[in-house]
């Protein structure tokens, strides 16, 4: 997935075999799930991966939108956005711009651009 990085999740390769990914949750689809904070979460942690105390929180930029940028081996990982919600709750987004899915519903990533 790659993009002019405005608006969407996208990936920029830095070197052989490693790529910057930077996930975008963008202002309107803040307002829309009601996001007081965003975390990214995914299985590029091992098998321990999925689990609550591995989330990245995203910062929050002027405009509203979510911005976190990690980087990744070449690979294929699953993801979801989870937003805390001005109310206290949490919920788990799947990525509104990223249409590869996965089981339950999850972004896909796909970093092998060879």
């Amino acid at each position: 997935m790659k993009d002019d990085g405005k608006n969407k999740t996208y990936s920029v390769r830095t070197s052989k075999g490693k790529y910057r990914v930077t996930f975008k949750i963008t202002a309107d689809s803040a307002v829309r799930m009601n996001a007081k904070r965003a975390f990214v979460i995914g299985n590029w942690s091992g098998e321990g991966g999925w689990k609550w105390d591995n989330k990245q929180e995203m910062n929050i930029l002027k405009d509203g939108s979510f911005s976190l940028t990690l980087t990744f081996d070449e690979g294929i990982y699953e993801y979801k956005f989870v937003v805390e919600r001005f109310d206290g709750n949490f919920s788990w987004e799947s990525d509104p711009y990223n249409f590869n899915r996965g089981e339950y519903d999850n972004s896909i990533l796909y970093l092998n651009f060879e």
